[in-house]
């Protein structure tokens, strides 16, 4: 009886052969030419860390619903992509207690997103937050 099982087990692994087992979705490299604005600074001086996103080329890798964010100067912001383009992600940097959060959306060939950088003295609540509008074309 055993060996009959193990045929019918190699039977079916070959007839559904290896494209029926889990394979990982594929991956894509995006790139854009973005312009920051800034929106708000909470922050008064000497508070939190000056960081300013710098102007250029901004990096998304997608792996199906994985996403990583490379904006100029900051650490990778690591999320998920949403429906109709939309897109968050975030990261924390606990040596100098700050989060960087990303929310956009691509459209076509287009890229609207928000980025904010709060400043933690505690783990409560942010000291003070600064913020910018990214806009940009893929490159």
């Amino acid at each position: 009886m055993k060996p009959l099982l193990i045929v019918f087990v190699a039977g079916v692994i070959m007839a559904v052969g290896p494209s029926g087992f889990a394979q990982s979705p594929p991956s894509t490299a995006l790139s854009y030419t973005v312009r920051y604005e800034p929106i708000s600074d909470s922050c008064a001086a000497g508070q939190g860390t000056p960081i300013t996103p710098a102007n250029g080329l901004l990096k998304m890798q997608i792996t199906g619903t994985a996403l990583v964010v490379q904006v100029g100067g900051l650490p990778r912001l690591a999320g998920e992509t949403l429906r109709n383009g939309k897109f968050k992600a975030e990261t924390r940097d606990t040596t100098l207690r700050v989060k960087y959060s990303a929310v956009g959306r691509m459209i076509g060939t287009r890229l609207q997103m928000s980025l904010v950088v709060e400043y933690y003295k505690n783990d409560q609540r942010p000291e003070c937050t600064k913020s910018w509008d990214a806009t940009g074309s893929r490159a």
